[in-house]
């Protein structure tokens, strides 16, 4: 514990800061103890509002106020803030300290024809390559996929590679994770499952033009069972983004 500088509130009265942080494989948190002496008549007025930010140091919320009388009309007025998400209910933390991230690299094997430098082929190209592909790829069947494609370059650089054994592509799959507590189940955002996102922090760059799509949330009870743990994910798409005809988020009307 420390004594920090002499500061100023918005009442114009001194106190004393001090702060203290703490941090460990299952903790990691700040807290700051303010106090301030306060005329009795109007002090609840004069109170900064709970959730609130602190006067100086970034990211805490005011979580506790506390209050005894003094002598000759004083009140003496104390605040608790913290950056420790599950300490503070109704409110997510947006604290670096607090936040838990991680990634999960691989490698997926995907159809041939799902390539996305495939995708603007015209349907007379996509039908010859998908007609030789679940063929016998005989000489016939090769000749008469070349008949169907005609003179596109692409297309028939992909029908060579399919005649040389090339079914399927292997395409690099990111899933991004965010860990964090909560204490009701009801901070969870479940109208962004399976739709386009933005996740927190700092992830990994990707393909041009490569979007996240939020997944389904792994959910398990805290210990003493008072809160929730929360692992958050989200799967980066290949270039260009994820579609979003299909996974664009909808939109979310104001009360």
């Amino acid at each position: 514990m420390s004594t920090g500088p002499v500061v100023k509130t918005n009442i114009r009265l001194e106190y004393d800061a001090t702060w203290e942080y703490e941090a460990s494989l299952d903790k990691d948190s700040a807290t700051s103890e303010l106090a301030y002496e306060d005329n009795f008549e109007g002090w609840e007025q004069r109170l900064p509002q709970l959730k609130s930010e602190h006067p100086d140091i970034r990211n805490l919320k005011l979580i506790k106020i506390k209050a005894q009388l003094q002598e000759g009309g004083k009140i003496r007025v104390m605040l608790s803030y913290s950056a420790a998400g599950i300490d503070v209910p109704g409110f997510e933390n947006q604290s670096q300290r607090t936040q838990r991230f991680g990634c999960e690299p691989s490698l997926s094997e995907e159809p041939i024809l799902t390539f996305y430098k495939l995708k603007d082929l015209d349907e007379q190209s996509k039908s010859g390559l998908a007609n030789f592909l679940n063929s016998s790829r005989t000489k016939e069947d090769y000749e008469d996929a070349v008949e169907d494609i005609g003179a596109d370059p692409l297309a028939l650089l992909a029908l060579e590679k399919i005649r040389n054994g090339q079914d399927a592509y292997r395409t690099p799959q990111m899933v991004w994770i965010h860990r964090r507590k909560v204490r009701s189940l009801s901070a969870l955002e479940t109208h962004k499952i399976g739709k386009i996102d933005v996740p927190p922090g700092d992830p990994p760059p990707g393909p041009p033009g490569a979007t996240w799509m939020y997944l389904a949330p792994v959910l398990s009870p805290t210990e003493d069972g008072e809160a929730w743990n929360i692992e958050e994910r989200w799967e980066q798409s290949y270039d260009g983004g994820w579609d979003p005809f299909f996974y664009e988020a909808p939109a979310i009307e104001e009360e």
